[in-house]
Parts: C-alpha cells; structure tokens; sequence
C-alpha cells in the first residue's frame, strides 16, 4: 500500500530564539499506530523532510498537553504536525500551541 499522508501547520516561520519549550495541546495518531511528528523545520515538506528539522517528537500523542525541547533552535522554524500510514485513519486535533 502506498503510504499517505496528513498534514498541518503554520503557514509562516516563527522565530524560536530564546524558548525553550514548545507546547502541543491536543492529539496526532495513526489509528495502526504509524509515524505521528510534532515538530519544528526550518524548511517544511509534506513528506516530514528530516533533512531541515532540528527538534520534534514522535507519536502517536495522546489528547492532552505535549511539550517539545526547543532550546537548542535558534531560527525561524515552520511548526508542523505529520502523521503518516497505509490507511485513511488520521487524527491531527490542535487546541493550542504555545511557547515558553
């Protein structure tokens, strides 16, 4: 089966100097339980590049409040949730997202 893909994020960078953590409420999963990323990119692809992405954590995450270390980035980054498997069944629910 092919592999498929879903998508979401912030259509313009913004710049991480001087946070720390970045925070995800909400969930992201493949109902099998394929590859689920919360992340930051410098350069963002539909195909979840690793090439231009220096922090990120993988699923599947849960509904609730996720944090992710951000305070080696010091760029403008696109942040960005991907969830990816051979079926239709993706969740990507964002109820907040914030920096500290």
């Amino acid at each position: 089966k092919a592999m498929l893909c879903a998508v979401a994020y912030f259509t313009k960078k913004v710049d991480l100097t001087g946070f720390n953590t970045l925070y995800f409420d909400g969930e992201a999963y493949e109902k099998n339980g394929d590859a689920t990323q919360i992340g930051v990119w410098t350069e963002f692809d539909t195909a979840g590049s690793d090439l231009n992405r220096p922090a990120m954590i993988e699923g599947p995450l849960s509904n609730g409040v996720h944090t992710l270390d951000i305070s080696a980035v010091n760029e403008e980054c696109y942040i960005g949730f991907l969830v990816s498997g051979a079926n239709d069944d993706k969740i990507i629910t964002v109820n907040s997202v914030y920096l500290k």
